[in-house]
């Protein structure tokens, strides 16, 4: 951020505010990309694969960097030395399978080797279906481990029937393809503040979700996502589980989402 705009912020903390305004609707506008928009996708997929095709010199190189997937299936990277990295001399891109790790070699799956390996780097995506299997959360009748076996699943991201006086941040269905997860975090935590004040408010114990309120949730994330980049991207990633549902992201916009959150109440939740 260079200097003057620093001052200027400094001097006229409206203009930091529009500066902020205009980034979020930047990112916002991202969206009808991810909710399946086949213009919006075909547009970004032109002005990257001009990107690549402009960064890249090697043919052979571009058709291996080239996904086979609709853009946003897989999580969406920024970079601008990524592609210059890739083209230096003492740098090779191998996407052939690995079949064996040796002391200090890979075999690869064609029976070529890679000699002479100093470290192997596991990046592989976000263990999310098993992230709370070793913490133990323990609900009215089971734990959460036991019941996300079935399926991860909490309205909002924040609440799970069974589970009185319990809420969490960034559960599932509440992460971002397009824009700062901040905000949605942001907004849970106001939320989940509201109802702990009402609860004290009404001298009640615990709070704890509707069934209903969770299937009618579950019925409307699904249906949403159905049509999204992430279900027909033509990927495999760690936003969907073993049977293929998209437990991770949540399928509108983030003004959509914090309109939501405000507008929710306690009627959602059994009174104690």
């Amino acid at each position: 951020t260079p200097a003057w705009m620093k001052l200027l912020f400094a001097q006229l903390p409206a203009a930091h505010h529009l500066w902020r305004q205009k980034i979020f609707w930047e990112h916002e506008v991202h969206h009808v990309i991810f909710r399946g928009g086949a213009l919006a996708a075909w547009l970004s997929e032109k002005v990257v694969t001009r990107y690549l095709q402009r960064e890249i010199s090697s043919e052979a190189l571009r058709a291996q960097l080239t996904p086979t997937y609709r853009v946003g299936c897989k999580r969406v990277l920024r970079s601008s030395t990524y592609y210059p990295a890739l083209e230096r001399e003492n740098v090779s891109l191998l996407d052939t399978p690995i079949r064996r790790v040796e002391e200090h070699a890979l075999v690869l799956e064609d029976g070529s080797r890679v000699e002479e390996v100093d470290a192997l780097i596991f990046a592989t995506g976000f263990r999310v279906t098993g992230c709370y299997s070793s913490v133990h959360i323990q609900g009215r009748e089971r734990t959460l481990a036991s019941v996300w076996s079935e399926r991860m699943l909490a309205t909002y991201g924040t609440c799970v029937p069974g589970f009185p006086n319990f809420f969490m941040l960034l559960g599932p269905n509440s992460a971002l393809g397009h824009n700062s997860v901040l905000l949605m975090i942001e907004a849970q935590a106001d939320y989940i503040a509201r109802m702990i004040a009402a609860a004290r408010e009404a001298k009640l114990e615990s709070l704890e979700l509707k069934p209903a309120v969770q299937r009618a949730w579950l019925h409307e994330t699904t249906a949403r996502l159905a049509n999204s980049v992430w279900q027909r991207g033509g990927c495999t990633s760690w936003y969907r589980d073993g049977s293929g549902q998209n437990i991770t992201m949540w399928p509108g916009t983030v003004r959509e989402y914090q309109q939501r959150m405000r507008s929710a109440g306690i009627e959602d939740f059994a009174l104690r």
